[in-house]
């Protein structure tokens, strides 16, 4: 696992040894951020279910200003500790252990309204949905800003969400990645 591109372009991160963390694959990783392009630089972005943080690492390395990342799991906690601590990059980010639902109520609470929320939930847990209609994410987007989201293959998402307009989904081998515009005030 690496970073693709940017200021840290090419260097590795440490990650995890068995199945409990599922990093973005490196192919998933540079399509995701193909979408996207340049409405990273310059951006505030939200890393949920982060594990070793390799898409928040990934923002930060193609000129986002700041990362929040947020996941449940010490074991991702200490990985991305890690990867953030060898790149130098620990004052771009904030880490948060817990629930994802606590931690969005503790950035939502912190007044930040993001630019990007990338969301890589546990495929079989069924939280796409919750997320999608979690009403205080909306409040944490800037109109305009983008929601990624990742996905089982096996998963039939609905096709519309309020407030927010599909604007890709793209399919990488078994992972299905959605892209999202917050439309609406």
């Amino acid at each position: 696992m690496r970073v693709i591109s940017g200021l840290y372009g090419g260097r590795k991160l440490q990650s995890p040894g068995g199945g409990n963390i599922r990093p973005t694959s490196d192919i998933v990783k540079e399509a995701l951020f193909s979408m996207i392009g340049s409405r990273v630089s310059g951006a505030v972005c939200i890393d949920l279910f982060a594990g070793t943080g390799s898409l928040g690492i990934e923002a930060l390395s193609r000129g986002a200003l700041h990362c929040w990342f947020c996941d449940s799991a010490a074991q991702s906690i200490r990985l991305l500790r890690e990867n953030l601590k060898a790149l130098g990059i620990e004052k771009a980010a904030t880490v948060m252990k817990g629930d994802f639902r606590r931690t969005l109520d503790r950035i939502a609470a912190s007044g930040t309204v993001a630019d990007i929320l990338f969301a890589d939930p546990p495929y079989a847990a069924g939280y796409y949905e919750e997320i999608m209609h979690t009403p205080r994410i909306y409040g944490m987007i800037k109109p305009g800003g983008l929601i990624v989201v990742e996905r089982d293959a096996a998963f039939s998402p609905e096709h519309a969400y309020e407030g927010l307009e599909r604007l890709k989904t793209k399919r990488y081998g078994k992972t299905w990645v959605d892209l999202f515009e917050r439309t609406s005030e």
